[in-house]
């Protein structure tokens, strides 16, 4: 996997903060090789070459981008091995449940398509429980996020701004339609 991580992820069970790139949107959506709408509805303890990973499971409502399919499945490292659990800072951690957008990348050496710029692409669906409302938030917990070319990284805001579910959708549309190659009339 073309990794966009400033600094390289190592096995620890205390991981503080994660460095990455900062990833706009339109980076986001010219990066991602899949882009879907979906329910998180299965969590899957693993443990691949003596570490702890998690696999989960999508059923899609929607492919933004990529090939259309029912069901996505990223491997993320983290979970529990030994007894001991090991989680990462920056590392989407999905609840079954939850509804969100995900930014995949291509697989990487070992199969795995992860988020890209870890929690950068991941946007949780948040619905206000009285109006019934969907707004989007991105989920930055624990990353701090490097400008290309900058000296220092900036801890991220983890509450980023609620944004209307169709309004963030309509921007993704455009953008992945934006990068569309143009087709001639023959």
């Amino acid at each position: 996997m073309r990794a966009v991580l400033v600094l390289l992820l190592t096995w620890s069970a205390a991981a503080q903060a994660t460095t990455v790139e900062r990833l706009a949107l339109p980076e986001l959506v010219a990066r991602a090789e899949t882009i879907f709408v979906g329910s998180c509805t299965a969590i899957e303890e693993q443990t691949i070459d003596g570490r702890p990973y998690q696999l989960y499971r999508f059923r899609i409502a929607e492919t933004l981008k990529g090939r259309p399919v029912a069901v996505a499945e990223c491997h993320l490292p983290g979970g529990r091995v030994g007894g001991m659990r090991a989680t990462y800072a920056g590392m989407p951690l999905f609840r079954v449940g939850d509804e969100s957008v995900v930014f995949l990348s291509r697989p990487d050496d070992t199969g795995f398509a992860w988020p890209l710029g870890l929690g950068q692409g991941y946007f949780r669906i948040l619905r206000d429980p009285q109006s019934g409302k969907a707004r989007i938030q991105q989920m930055l917990d624990g990353l701090h996020l490097a400008e290309p070319g900058a000296a220092k990284a900036a801890a991220a805001n983890d509450q980023t701004p609620l944004v209307p579910v169709e309004d963030f959708l309509r921007l993704v549309r455009d953008l992945v339609r934006a990068q569309m190659p143009a087709t001639r009339p023959e």
